[in-house]
């Protein structure tokens, strides 16, 4: 455990120790006077406020607006009127805020008279993670919360707990309440979002992107997509192909983009590290608790080959 000085609000491991702005240090370095400094407890209302003026100086014609909210990534340091509120710490607090700040949003909307025909999606990049270079006891005051759902795996890591994320949608006009389970990539937002507008994508562009808007409008059918590659840290990429899915093994790689001055021996990272390949079959196994590789010999050669053959293509 590295002690933590007394100018600073949480101690941090060495990555996260290269600059200190607002009493919490940072990766790498920072350069500029006051105007370049900001307060992490004050980012949420700095988005709500911005969001909903950006709401209201668009509403008399169609806007696009890409929120992508600080919370709960590190440094987690909420505002003082929700710290206490989860009960699990740093961590649980900032996903209160950010439940707030979605909630801002919703009601600018609400307030502009937009709301029945705007499309909002809720997602995020990668799935949870407790411990991420901060002493901010997110491990220790978890308790028995399960963050990624009882799922395998956190954030870096290419199991579903690290790649399968929340895709929560609302539009009163063009999306009926439900639950999915069809297959939808974040990659597809491209395709569904030119479909949707009456747009057309220039020649090349997207091409791993598919068209998910009867998916997102609950119209029957099969599914759009039936194969994603998953990506995890230092590249390895998953290939999940229907209910099947394979991760390659991997001793070799190391905290290769985690950054300058990450740890290697870090459980973020060697948990990355497969010993051999991995097949499993998550309609029976969501959690990925069984290797199914040497009973399935066939199924993984096929998916080995269908991964290749994909990370090959131009």
């Amino acid at each position: 455990m590295r002690s933590v000085p007394i100018w600073l609000k949480m101690g941090a491991d060495a990555q996260h120790s290269g600059v200190i702005v607002n009493g919490i240090s940072r990766i790498g370095s920072m350069r500029g006077g006051e105007v370049a400094r900001w307060v992490d407890e004050d980012i949420a209302d700095t988005l709500a406020r911005r969001a909903a003026d950006f709401v209201e100086a668009h509403k008399a014609r169609p806007f696009f607006l890409e929120l992508g909210s600080h919370d709960p990534h590190v440094p987690r340091a909420p505002h003082p009127r929700f710290v206490g509120k989860s009960g699990l710490g740093p961590r649980g607090d900032a996903v209160v805020q950010l439940d707030w700040l979605v909630g801002e949003v919703l009601a600018a909307l609400d307030r502009a008279g937009v709301s029945e025909n705007t499309l909002v999606i809720f997602t995020s990049d990668n799935g949870p993670v407790l411990f991420d270079g901060y002493l901010d006891q997110a491990a220790d005051r978890n308790g028995d919360h399960q963050p990624a759902g009882g799922l395998r795996g956190w954030k870096y890591l290419a199991y579903e707990g690290g790649t399968r994320v929340p895709f929560i949608v609302r539009w009163p006009a063009g999306v009926k309440p439900g639950v999915d389970d069809r297959m939808v990539a974040l990659n597809d937002l491209l395709a569904t979002c030119a479909a949707l507008t009456g747009q057309s994508l220039p020649a090349g562009a997207g091409v791993d992107s598919l068209d998910q808007s009867r998916v997102l409008r609950g119209e029957a059918g099969e599914a759009v997509r039936t194969e994603i590659v998953q990506q995890a840290i230092s590249n390895i990429l998953a290939l999940r192909s229907g209910d099947w899915k394979f991760i390659p093994k991997g001793v070799q790689h190391r905290a290769s983009q985690a950054g300058s001055g990450a740890n290697p021996a870090d459980r973020r990272f060697v948990d990355a590290r497969l010993h051999e390949d991995a097949l499993f079959n998550l309609a029976d196994d969501p959690a990925e608790t069984t290797n199914l590789a040497a009973k399935y010999p066939e199924k993984l050669d096929e998916l080995r080959a269908r991964l290749a053959e994909i990370r090959n293509t131009p």
